[in-house]
Order: C-alpha cells, then sequence, then structure tokens
C-alpha cells in the first residue's frame, strides 16, 4: 500500500499505485493543468503563438505545456472512470491514450520544436477529444 496514492474523486476514495501515475504523468502532476493556471505559459506566450510567432524557444515551452496538459486531462479522466466505471474501464481509457501520449513526448525531446510539430501535437490532441487551449 506503500506505492499507492490515494485521490478523492467526487466523494470517491481511489488508491492508484505510483507505477501507473508515473506511466501516464511524465511532467508533473496538477489538478487544474490548464495554462490559465499553471506555469508553463504566460498570455503574451499564447497570444504570440496565436499571432504566428514560431520561434523555437516559444515552440519549445508550448510543446511542454501541451505535454504536460494531455497528460493530466489523461490522468484525471483516469480518475473519474476509475471512481465511477471500474477499473477495466479505467485502464482501457488509458491504453487508448497512451499512443498519443508518446507520440506528444517524442516531440517534446527533440532538439528542436517546430511550429509545424506544435501544430501536430494539438491535432493528436483533438483526435483524442483533448483541447489544450
Amino acid at each position: 500500500m506503500g506505492e499507492d496514492l490515494v485521490f478523492s474523486v467526487m466523494g470517491t476514495k481511489v488508491s492508484v499505485s505510483k507505477s501507473i501515475v508515473r506511466r501516464i504523468v511524465t511532467t508533473e502532476l496538477s489538478p487544474l493543468p490548464h495554462w490559465e493556471a499553471s506555469d508553463y505559459l504566460s498570455t503574451e506566450e499564447v497570444e504570440a503563438f496565436f499571432g504566428g510567432a514560431s520561434g523555437s524557444q516559444l515552440m519549445k515551452r508550448i510543446a511542454k505545456y501541451i505535454l504536460f496538459y494531455a497528460e493530466n486531462i489523461v490522468f484525471a479522466t483516469f480518475l473519474l472512470l476509475l471512481a465511477g466505471e471500474g477499473k477495466g474501464r479505467a485502464e482501457e481509457y488509458v491504453d487508448r491514450h497512451m499512443g498519443l501520449l508518446r507520440a506528444l513526448r517524442r516531440i517534446v525531446d527533440k532538439d528542436e520544436v517546430r511550429r509545424e510539430d506544435v501544430e501536430e501535437m494539438i491535432g493528436l490532441c483533438l483526435r483524442h477529444g483533448i483541447d489544450p487551449f
């Protein structure tokens, strides 16, 4: 039991092994991962991105944020499913989304992240029902 973390989900306590948490979340765990509530991006950076900016430092920061956001949304959904529908359904959901998370991690791990990479990340997320912005 020492390797488990306990979360309260809609009044239900759920226990999750640290290894599952680490499998899903490689950035940091956050109950509110949206860019406005995190330290990943500033309003100016988001506005610059949507204004067409493509500098490599900005693209790397946005890529890291998208990974952080996607991992936390997948984990939060996992917790909701675990509490509401059980372990099998929750694990099935994670298994379906691990390909997405691996693809996002590969992009973030690149030495240089281009605007096209970030746009690919956003497209991958949207195809999985995750909108980082």
